[in-house]
Order: structure tokens, then C-alpha cells, then sequence
């Protein structure tokens, strides 16, 4: 009972608390130390962000999320890797039901250096997306992705390979 309480109030420290601090800084800070170094301090991360599970999700060096995306680490690992710019109201799922006997379902979701999501994508459990591919806007990702692809749709589909050579994210302004 008391493990389960700590957990709500830590749930409520992030998602209530941490999350509408107005600096993005110091924000980073927190979710560092919080994760144990499992989102690294030179991450970005926006207002409104919410974390479903916390110990269970990794983002790497100079990555972006931006606001009000919802991270689930609730069913597996999520593993973002170096250099990824999330847009805003990106949806990534470890955890679903079954869709017959509504059953909890889950699988791990890794996402490659190099990759753009873009606004209000919705990625599904147990996926993969591969270096430098970019997600579009509104898409949903059901089935793994590989390197340097362009996908988008509902369900995304693949719509061209992509040769690009990936930039440096720059950084976001702090207070946003």
C-alpha cells in the first residue's frame, strides 16, 4: 500500500509538477536525476510532457520532445536514441489493450538517432523505427520502421526512401 501511494505521489510530482515548470533547463535537470541518468541532462523535454513510468524510458544526448507528448513507460522499455526531435502531441505507447478480451498488451519501442516525428503521430508497442527516417504528421505506427525511410499515413505506410544527411538539433529557446 505504501509503495503504491510513493508511487501516485511521484507520478503526480512529475506529471502535475515538474512537467509546468517554465524552463525547459531546469526541467532536464530534474528528469535526469529523477530517471537516474536515463534521459540525459542535454535533452530537451517541453511543458506538459506527461511520463507514464519514468524508470522505464531512456532519451538520448541532444534529443527534443517537445509539448505535450505522452511517453509510456508502463508495459516495456522506451529507448529514444541521440539527436530525435519529437513534435508536439506525439502519443508513444508501450502498453495496449487487446482489442477482444481487453487484456493488456505490451512491447518495448526504440527509436533510432537521427529521427523526426512529426505533430500528433501515435507510434503503437513492441516497434521499431530505424536511424534517420522521419514519421509525418498524424501518422500511426503499427509496424516496425527501417533506416532513412519516410512513412506516414494511418495506418503509416512507407512513402519514399529518404537520403538525408542529418543535422545537429539546435537547441530550443529555455523558457517554453
Amino acid at each position: 500500500m505504501i509503495k503504491l501511494f510513493i508511487k501516485d505521489i511521484s507520478f503526480l510530482f512529475i506529471n502535475g509538477v515538474l512537467s509546468k515548470i517554465p524552463s525547459r533547463t531546469i526541467r532536464s535537470i530534474f528528469y535526469n536525476l529523477i530517471s537516474s541518468g536515463g534521459i540525459s541532462k542535454s535533452a530537451t523535454i517541453g511543458s506538459g510532457v506527461k511520463f507514464l513510468d519514468i524508470r522505464n524510458i531512456k532519451i538520448g544526448e541532444n534529443t527534443n520532445i517537445n509539448s505535450h507528448c505522452v511517453l509510456d513507460g508502463r508495459g516495456a522499455l522506451l529507448i529514444i536514441g541521440n539527436n530525435v526531435d519529437i513534435a508536439y502531441g506525439v502519443c508513444i505507447w508501450t502498453l495496449q489493450h487487446d482489442v477482444d478480451t481487453h487484456v493488456t498488451k505490451s512491447g518495448s519501442v526504440r527509436i533510432g538517432n537521427n529521427v523526426w516525428i512529426s505533430s500528433n503521430a501515435t507510434i503503437l508497442p513492441s516497434i521499431e523505427i530505424g536511424e534517420n527516417s522521419v514519421v509525418g504528421a498524424s501518422s500511426l505506427v503499427s509496424k516496425s520502421i527501417g533506416n532513412n525511410l519516410f512513412v506516414a499515413g494511418v495506418p503509416s505506410k512507407i512513402i519514399r526512401k529518404i537520403s538525408r544527411t542529418p543535422n545537429k538539433i539546435s537547441r530550443i529557446r529555455r523558457f517554453r
